[in-house]
């Protein structure tokens, strides 16, 4: 499951206050009083307009864009269909819930207890790690060139070699004239 801009992102943007700080002026707008005996309630009510305007912008201009009920709505079904074929299902719970009307799906209190971690890629010495090595440093003519002396401990990786190795043989091939830019 990728993430991607919601609605909420746009609204958050609009209406916190370390942002654009729009609430307060949308409910003057729309004539909410601050102060109505309610305590805050009335930034809820800005909010969920200019929620709406932000949709209404992008459907008046023919594009497309989730809003957040709906995205919940679909992670729920990508989420226990996860469940059924590998038994869990990781993620980041925190990224997942939007900032509001979040209690009104079931993913609020049913995914709180996801395995929450967060895949990174990694790079290490694959298969033949070795023998690329010892050829490498039989080759290298340079010996400013620093080559790792052991796999996944050294500061280089084999990605980082094989990318250098790909630069240097680019290099050569444009300065022979062999290709071009």
């Amino acid at each position: 499951f990728n993430g991607w801009y919601a609605d909420t992102e746009i609204v958050r943007n609009l209406t916190d206050a370390g942002r654009y700080n729009l609430t307060g002026f949308v409910a003057e707008k729309m004539g909410v009083s601050c102060s109505d005996g309610f305590g805050n309630l009335w930034k809820d009510r800005a909010a969920l307009v200019i929620n709406e305007a932000v949709l209404y912008s992008f459907q008046s201009c023919g594009l497309g864009i989730v809003e957040h009920q709906t995205l919940l709505h679909q992670f729920w079904d990508w989420y226990n269909l996860e469940l059924k074929s590998r038994g869990y299902c990781p993620g980041n719970w925190k990224w997942i819930i939007p900032p509001f009307g979040a209690s009104l799906s079931p993913c609020y209190l049913q995914l709180n207890k996801m395995t929450e971690y967060t895949l990174r890629p990694i790079y290490k010495p694959g298969l033949g790690y070795n023998h690329y090595l010892a050829r490498w440093k039989a080759k290298s003519a340079d010996p400013a060139d620093p080559v790792p002396t052991k796999g996944p401990s050294s500061a280089k990786t084999r990605w980082q070699l094989i990318n250098k190795t790909n630069v240097r043989g680019a290099m050569r091939l444009l300065t022979q004239g062999k290709i071009s830019v």
